[in-house]
């Protein structure tokens, strides 16, 4: 038996919260206006400067990571959180940047917890840690400590098997963590993961950075299967209820609007919706456009990727608010980019959008054209920003 061993359990269950058809021809028809850059922290956030750096914040992963400490907000789905897994895990250099990002949050949520507490040992702040994981919505997390290495466990009970290890910004966090506890550079790599037919994820403590792994687009049909997933649970109704939080969602995604990587990644999120959409119009036909539609709403909101509303089906005109961080250009983006790929099954129709700002959130309107439109000036003022 090597050395003293230590687990504790997560109290996430009773801690109180507060509440072959090519990428490239996947919008065909889908049209959007251009769009400025995001405005930054204080618009995403709708908070007044003054009050987003203080002594203890840094960054405003910083004022995102408090929250998330204090209760947060739940409203994100486990499938969210493995669609950003899923696109942050697909090549080897796609992991590596993930995982550098996690490291680097995993230090800043050591400085937010050790500043109000100060740990004798580096051992003691794993409970925080822990305790994190289960802030954002996972259960049954635990930890185990030998002399030479340290390991946890965490326990997704909302798996899909889609034969790949996804979660490679979680073993940054996880090794930026213990890095800034130790005072030294530490890893950790995923080797059991609930996506690959675990029942729950392992990260082991390494000598060096999991680079290794050559990423999904080397798993053979990961997306497929992962589209198809999407596809059975809301052609059956089966949505996951969202008790993720919203708030490291959005921390997520963030990783994947990096502008290295954002023009893959949007590329990728419409082949996703291409596959999902082909799933959903093979199901219904075209003979119940209304419950095609509003599967497609529920796909979007789903996978965190804005709240959609159908607002006709004849002819089609559906809204989609972003709030938050989820407003920043480079996230409207990645969504819009999954969205057109679910349209563009809908033979020989094409599609507009006006986008347009209202009460600090930022709304999408997207209509189908070469159909009389109702008299609404926020529909007929296509191809425009209000």
């Amino acid at each position: 038996m090597p050395g003293k061993r230590a687990q504790r359990a997560s109290k996430a269950t009773t801690r109180g919260r507060h509440s072959k058809r090519s990428v490239a021809s996947a919008r065909k028809g889908f049209r959007r206006p251009s769009r400025k850059a995001s405005a930054g922290p204080k618009s995403a956030l709708n908070l007044p400067q003054s009050t987003l750096y203080g002594s203890q914040y840094e960054s405003l992963n910083d004022i995102v990571l408090s929250r998330i400490i204090n209760g947060g907000k739940t409203g994100a789905t486990p499938d969210a959180f493995l669609f950003g897994n899923m696109l942050s895990s697909l090549t080897s250099g796609m992991r590596r940047f993930s995982f550098r990002q996690g490291m680097q949050l995993g230090r800043s949520l050591y400085r937010l917890h050790e500043s109000g507490k100060g740990y004798e040992m580096p051992e003691e702040a794993l409970a925080d840690l822990v305790d994190f994981f289960g802030s954002i919505g996972y259960k049954q997390v635990t930890y185990t400590t030998y002399p030479d290495k340290t390991s946890i466990s965490v326990h997704n009970l909302h798996a899909d098997d889609v034969g790949a290890r996804t979660h490679s910004f979680e073993a940054g966090l996880i090794s930026g963590f213990v890095s800034a506890a130790r005072q030294t550079p530490v890893y950790f790599k995923e080797g059991l993961c609930s996506n690959n037919g675990s029942e729950f994820c392992s990260f082991v403590e390494s000598d060096h950075e999991d680079d290794d792994h050559p990423g999904i687009a080397g798993s053979g049909d990961a997306i497929e299967r992962y589209a198809g997933s999407i596809s059975e649970t809301i052609i059956t109704g089966a949505q996951k209820t969202p008790t993720m939080s919203s708030e490291y969602c959005s921390l997520l995604s963030m990783v994947l609007s990096e502008k290295e990587y954002a023009g893959n990644m949007a590329k990728i999120a419409a082949y996703i919706g291409s596959n999902v959409g082909s799933k959903l119009f093979s199901y219904y036909g075209k003979n119940s456009t209304g419950r095609l539609y509003e599967s497609a709403a529920r796909a979007i909101r789903m996978l965190n990727l804005g709240n959609a509303t159908v607002k006709s089906a004849k002819p089609f005109d559906m809204v989609i608010r972003f709030d938050g961080l989820d407003s920043r250009k480079e996230f409207v983006d990645l969504s819009l980019a999954f969205v057109g790929g679910l349209l563009s099954k809908r033979r020989g129709s094409t599609f507009a959008t006006t986008e347009r700002n209202v009460n600090g959130s930022y709304i999408v309107e997207i209509t189908e054209q070469g159909l009389p439109l109702k008299a609404n000036a926020s529909t007929t003022a296509t191809r425009q920003r209000a």
